[in-house]
């Protein structure tokens, strides 16, 4: 028998950590703090990092801080009159961890990362119209979301790329009716959207 002994392990404690924005790719990252041992594993988020070394008698750690391949949060935008949404920077926890004693020190929100987009992503158009008929004239009313360019067909050969055009279907001949198929097209520079629908005209008679 002898006197019994409690061993007390040092807890890793982090009291630093450089450079706390990291771009989406990551990045290399210094921890400083005491009691850091190897084996050691430092978690970014929800990702371990690579080529941890402890130097400096346990006071630093060097680690190739991962990727972020998480999703970052959005907030909406605009760009040249039209919307969108915009990326915007992510914080995540560091913990470091002695993989043999498995005590850590949990660092939160220690690193943010910045999306490699942080610009504003237009949002793709959505094609819409109304019209109203008058004899074989017709207006029409663009009522088209996020929409840079605006392209029609009239389904009798005419066709315009004016907001809101006005249409003449002079070839309906008098005192008869005549439907058309007559289709918007709008665009910007995340994509195209289409609608058709259908006018119906009548020529006044003689």
């Amino acid at each position: 028998t002898g006197t019994p002994f409690t061993y007390l392990v040092a807890e890793p404690v982090v009291t630093s950590i450089s450079p706390t924005t990291l771009p989406q790719a990551g990045g290399t990252v210094t921890i400083n703090g005491v009691n850091f041992e190897e084996p050691v594993q430092v978690t970014f988020g929800t990702r371990r990092g690579n080529n941890a070394v402890v130097s400096g008698g346990g006071t630093v750690i060097t680690v190739d801080a991962p990727s972020f391949n998480g999703t970052f949060p959005t907030e909406a935008c605009t760009s040249g009159g039209l919307t969108g949404r915009r990326s915007l920077p992510v914080e995540v926890d560091v913990e470091v961890v002695n993989a043999v004693t498995t005590c850590s020190d949990l660092s939160q929100d220690a690193i943010l990362y910045t999306p490699a987009d942080g610009s504003c992503r237009i949002d793709p158009p959505v094609a819409a119209f109304a019209f109203t008929a008058n004899g074989t004239m017709v207006a029409f009313q663009n009522n088209s979301q996020n929409a840079s360019s605006s392209s029609w067909s009239f389904g009798d050969g005419g066709t315009s790329g004016a907001t809101n055009p006005t249409h003449d279907y002079a070839s309906v001949p008098p005192g008869e009716t005549a439907t058309f198929n007559v289709t918007l097209t709008v665009s910007n520079v995340s994509g195209s959207d289409s609608v058709t629908r259908q006018v119906t005209v009548t020529a006044p008679s003689p």
